[in-house]
């Protein structure tokens, strides 16, 4: 049995929330999922998150505070189809495509604990302009919060729904974490000079800040699915 198979509930607070949403074409989004999750289409699209976040003192809930560490993190989280497994019936999952840290501590700790793949990268910060290189991927984007936006009511109801994320191991096992966050204020941002070379296909749709520091907890993962034998 290894750290991933026990009960560890993971907290922590996040710091400096930035979400930039983008889509991407479905077909190509499939050959970046496992075959056991389905991606959501929303207007006929794939709808990826980029969260730029600085989780503060996050790790396995029974370590005091001080001994969990604080690490920039950005998150490119895919919107799933996963109503089949919520008693509510409705799509509220992701599935973290991509994860990047430059903490080596940080990716220690999520690779001991989870089954979500998170690689180094190299981050600079220019005022509000972000750049992440990891190899020869990049991505980029700058908020403004003073230029006017159209509002995104889709997105943002999409957002503020989402708590449950999947994972898929090399053994092709489906675990769930379920996120508990009791507040989400979201601020819609404009956003400049958006590119990346993750998917050939993105094109950005919304962006947010979030305006608080954000009390969060990963419940422990549970077993979705697990492959017939």
């Amino acid at each position: 049995m290894s750290l991933k198979d026990l009960p560890i509930t993971l907290a922590g607070k996040l710091h400096d929330i930035e979400i930039v949403h983008f889509t991407v074409d479905l077909e190509e989004m499939k050959q970046h999922i496992p075959s056991q999750l389905k991606v959501r289409s929303v207007g006929g699209k794939s709808v990826v998150s980029l969260v730029n976040v600085t989780p503060h003192r996050m790790g396995p809930q029974f370590l005091p505070p001080v001994m969990r560490p604080t690490y920039q993190a950005f998150l490119f989280r895919t919107l799933l189809e996963d109503a089949e497994y919520n008693e509510e019936k409705k799509d509220k999952g992701l599935y973290f495509t991509a994860v990047r840290s430059p903490s080596f501590m940080a990716r220690t700790g999520l690779k001991l604990f989870t089954d979500i793949v998170i690689e180094s990268c190299v981050t600079t910060r220019t005022g509000n302009r972000v750049d992440l290189r990891t190899g020869d991927r990049f991505v980029r984007y700058e908020l403004d919060d003073h230029a006017p936006v159209t509002v995104d009511p889709e997105i943002e109801d999409i957002a503020n729904t989402l708590d449950r994320a999947y994972t898929v191991n090399a053994d092709g096992v489906v675990r769930r974490v379920v996120i508990e966050r009791y507040r989400w204020p979201l601020k819609q941002v404009a956003c400049k000079d958006f590119a990346t070379n993750f998917f050939k296909s993105a094109e950005p749709r919304a962006c947010y800040k979030v305006t608080e520091v954000i009390d969060y907890i990963w419940k422990p993962f549970e077993v979705i699915a697990r492959p017939r034998a």
